[in-house]
């Protein structure tokens, strides 16, 4: 008896990795050609509106954000993590109640926030953005809100369910579909400048209604193949889903609304600095619209992963499994580590490459330079907090980031009047050192977990250098700059993994994708063995396991 238990564990976890693997490399795959193909298509959009356009574009997506972070947050994730916390309680789990009250949640919320912001529009145009084509291209964004908000909702509750499949192809669709629609509204206008701003907006609009309606139909199909369960527990969903829903989205909203300032407050600071408004602009679209998006182009591989955390851990957190726990944040805050100082390091070596082969725009290589060492704290920050999120630190996460932006709209102030847009650089630098800082002595503080893992990094940096130093030897051979930087960002790659191994950093790739897809076809073997799967369900009822537990202590 007590190796049929063990055995029962053993295809528990098995099945458990397996899933998890599973979900994130198709999260994965789906990111890494939406990243690639949006990088792709946001060259194409910058050269079209130019690099005053894109500053205008950054502003208005800024003012923007706030709202549709009120509209999002809060009930994305209380989607995600209640849903996930219901499936972990088994047949006593009521996640299609709790997903019902999260999508009337996210109506009652992006309905009157849309309202609002469409009357304060020209407003907020004239005072604070202070450009005219503000208030329409604001207006416009308002009508997808609701749609975005619905939406976000039903990804959370793909996530909470494992359906990774269905959230990657609903994000596939939505870009491609963006894509296309935007394209074709500025070829049929013949648009040129900034009047292609309406297109770009008009068309992202249009793919938030598509998307939504996408999704509708999958979430349907979904739910009436789920069985709904009875719970002897009364507590109120609705207060639970409120309970995390309000405070995250408020929290979210101001510290949003503080990040729209600072941006707000950059090119009026670049302005006192000596430029003028066009050049203003252009230095701000620069860096936020060009290098940005190159420095985060590599945390689509981890992201995903990053989003299933929540989940895993709040389902964890639930059976309080704290073992569990731990041992999932040395793995996934390791993993993060190993490939936030690869990115930089090929980033910070190739930033020249990178910068005239994607943009023509050397300008763009000095921010991606200066930027490249932030990455590692960057990347991690993003794993710290949702996994703070998943064991129920959601609001001191927030409260974190509240204070983050505050203090980077007071340095705003102070430094990019005095130094220009490096100014704002510095900002970023004191920004994420700050957040993740806080984050990550939270993180420890709550679970008691040890973390030895960042001891690694010297070794890290010492085969990431020795990586591209090897690969540099490409640049002899006189090929065009494409291929070129495209020939020594692979051969990076594949000696940074030599070296890892060579220095035991990482397991030996073979062996490691031996033990990525066993448990994956494991996975998949049970399901088509319906013994096995009618014995797994029989054994996760509440009364099966008090009988089985009286046969062990009998048999004992």
């Amino acid at each position: 008896m007590h190796r049929f238990l063990k055995n029962r564990a053993e295809v528990g976890n098995t099945t458990n990795r397996a899933r998890f693997l599973y979900n994130g490399i198709i999260l994965t795959l789906a990111a890494l050609i939406i990243r690639t193909v949006g990088v792709s298509f946001n060259v194409y959009i910058t050269t079209v509106i130019g690099e005053a356009g894109t500053g205008i574009y950054q502003l208005v997506m800024s003012v923007y954000s706030p709202a549709l972070t009120l509209a999002t947050a809060g009930v994305s994730l209380s989607s995600s993590r209640l849903v996930a916390e219901e499936l972990g309680k088994r047949r006593g789990g009521r996640y299609i109640s709790v997903f019902f009250r999260c999508l009337c949640c996210s109506l009652a919320v992006s309905i009157p926030v849309s309202a609002l912001l469409f009357f304060i529009a020209p407003a907020v145009s004239a005072k604070w953005i202070g450009d005219g084509r503000a208030c329409e291209l604001l207006r416009i964004l308002c009508i997808g809100l609701p749609f975005i908000s619905l939406s976000s909702c039903i990804s959370g509750f793909f996530t909470a369910i494992r359906r990774a499949s269905k959230s990657a192809f609903l994000q596939l669709c939505e870009q491609f579909f963006r894509i296309f629609v935007t394209y074709t509204i500025i070829a049929k206008t013949k648009a040129i400048g900034g009047e292609c701003l309406v297109a770009v907006i008009g068309g992202g609009v249009i793919s938030d209604v598509f998307s939504f309606v996408l999704a509708s139909l999958f979430c349907k199909n979904t739910v009436k193949k789920m069985k709904k369960q009875r719970s002897k527990d009364r507590s109120s969903l609705t207060a639970r889903v409120l309970g995390i829903t309000l405070p995250v989205s408020f929290s979210s909203f101001l510290r949003s609304s503080l990040v729209a300032l600072e941006h707000i407050l950059i090119p009026k600071g670049l302005k006192k600095s000596g430029a003028d408004y066009a050049s203003a602009m252009a230095s701000y679209g620069t860096l936020t619209g060009m290098a940005m998006p190159i420095i985060f182009f590599p945390a689509s591989f981890l992201y995903s992963f990053s989003s299933l955390t929540v989940p895993e851990l709040a389902e964890a957190n639930e059976k309080k499994d704290y073992n569990g726990i731990r041992a999932s944040i040395k793995n996934i805050l390791y993993s993060f580590l190993v490939f936030s100082v690869g990115a930089a390091g090929m980033i910070a070596c190739f930033h020249s490459e990178l910068s005239s082969s994607i943009y023509n725009n050397p300008s763009v290589g000095k921010f991606l330079l200066v930027l490249a060492p932030l990455i590692p704290f960057m990347y991690l920050d993003t794993a710290v907090d949702s996994m703070l999120k998943g064991i129920g630190e959601q609001i001191y996460t927030m409260r974190v980031n509240v204070i983050d932006a505050l203090s980077s709209v007071i340095a705003v102030v102070i430094l990019v009047p005095k130094m220009g847009i490096m100014g704002y650089v510095v900002v970023i630098l004191i920004s994420e050192l700050i957040n993740f800082s806080f984050s990550l002595h939270r993180l420890k503080k709550v679970t008691r977990v040890k973390l030895d893992i960042f001891k690694k990094t010297p070794k890290l940096i010492f085969c990431i250098i020795g990586a591209v130093s090897v690969s540099k030897l490409i640049g002899v051979l006189g090929l065009s700059l494409e291929l070129e930087t495209v020939l020594m960002i692979v051969f990076s790659i594949l000696f940074y993994v030599i070296f890892l191994t060579i220095f035991g950093l990482i397991p030996i790739p073979h062996e490691y994708l031996r033990g990525v897809i066993k448990p994956i076809l494991t996975k998949y073997n049970l399901k088509k063995d319906k013994e096995i799967n009618n014995e797994s369900d029989r054994y996760n009822s509440s009364d099966a396991a008090k009988n089985l537990r009286a046969a062990v202590k009998n048999r004992a």
